[in-house]
């Protein structure tokens, strides 16, 4: 099992990130969240997935 953490600033949709790191992966889970500062926000998500080539 293994762990992998995207950071997203807002300029682009983070699910094509994740699409784009999950498509050779079995995934096991993936946790979501949004953080805002001032002006400033970013998504990120925490995505525990399994290789396919293991």
């Amino acid at each position: 099992m293994k762990v992998k953490i995207i950071h997203q600033y807002r300029d682009r949709p983070i699910d094509l990130s994740i699409n784009d790191f999950i498509k050779d992966k079995e995934v096991i889970d993936i946790k979501y969240s949004m953080c805002a500062y001032g002006e400033d926000s970013f998504d990120s998500a925490l995505v525990i997935y399994k290789d396919s080539d293991n």
